[in-house]
């Protein structure tokens, strides 16, 4: 995928963007994850950029962006300011994990700038659980962990913990890693999202992989998203963990793509 890039100033942060597709057409924001940043959706990106103009964010902490006091309702601020400064028009938000819980809180809290809203496997317990503090230090001493690692060892890296991926994913999982700031750790906050998405005005579809493979969602927390908007719709893709687009993008992208052709409209 080929990105034009560009900075947005957020209150003193600057907000990397990547920006590919096709001008003028209907828009589809990326939110990605813990540790990735935008360009960790250019397999994806390819394939709808044809039809859509594409933008993918580094959240801060993340990437090119800036660094700054982060939680949920400050990542949904600064993706609110992008979708702004761009000036689309009510776009479709696809979010992975911890990007999932950023466009929740976004459709939520600024519902006039959504259209539709994707969530690939959010990170969310059926019983709202808290983020433990085991897993917290763990995640910091992860982050510590890649001080200091080359291009090629945070690929061997990634092999190790990833590998039934296509090799081309480490294109930009590795360099993503470089640009991951001690703050991300902050971007793990738990939400209510049972408030969040009972407040949400547009359609949702939830994206779940297998949790036998290590993904978060399950059908249960799917089962009670559903129950508390109408307007949630759930797709199951077979043999992908929690990266789904990663490990089956084919599958990724069958339950996706129609949901975005549904839901697009025409850009202002």
């Amino acid at each position: 995928m080929n990105w034009n890039e560009l900075d947005i100033d957020v209150d003193g942060v600057d907000i990397h963007v990547h920006r590919g597709g096709v001008s003028g057409a209907p828009a589809v924001v990326f939110a990605h994850g813990f540790s990735d940043d935008g360009r960790c959706w250019s397999r994806f990106a390819e394939l709808i950029a044809e039809r859509f103009d594409v933008v993918a964010v580094d959240a801060r902490n993340h990437g090119r962006s800036g660094r700054g006091p982060a939680d949920p309702s400050i990542l949904a601020a600064d993706l609110a300011s992008v979708i702004r400064e761009l000036g689309l028009s009510r776009p479709i938000l696809v979010g992975h994990s911890i990007g999932a819980t950023t466009v929740t809180v976004l459709a939520a809290t600024f519902p006039e700038l959504v259209g539709s809203v994707v969530l690939e496997d959010p990170p969310w317990r059926p019983d709202r659980s808290s983020v433990d503090r085991a897993r917290l230090d763990g995640a910091r001493a992860w982050i510590d962990s890649l001080a200091g690692r080359s291009d090629d060892d945070l690929r061997r890296l990634g092999r190790e913990q990833h590998p039934t991926w296509p090799e081309e994913e480490f294109d930009s999982w590795a360099p993503a890693k470089h640009g991951l700031g001690p703050r991300a750790i902050e971007h793990l906050a738990p939400i209510e999202w049972e408030a969040l998405v009972s407040s949400i005005e547009v359609p949702i579809l939830v994206v779940l992989g297998d949790p036998e493979l290590d993904a978060i969602a399950t059908p249960e927390l799917a089962a009670q998203i559903s129950a508390r908007n109408e307007r949630v719709t759930v797709g199951s893709v077979a043999d992908a963990g929690h990266n789904i687009r990663r490990e089956n993008l084919v599958g990724f992208a069958d339950v996706v793509v129609p949901f975005l052709d549904a839901n697009s409209s025409p850009a202002a």
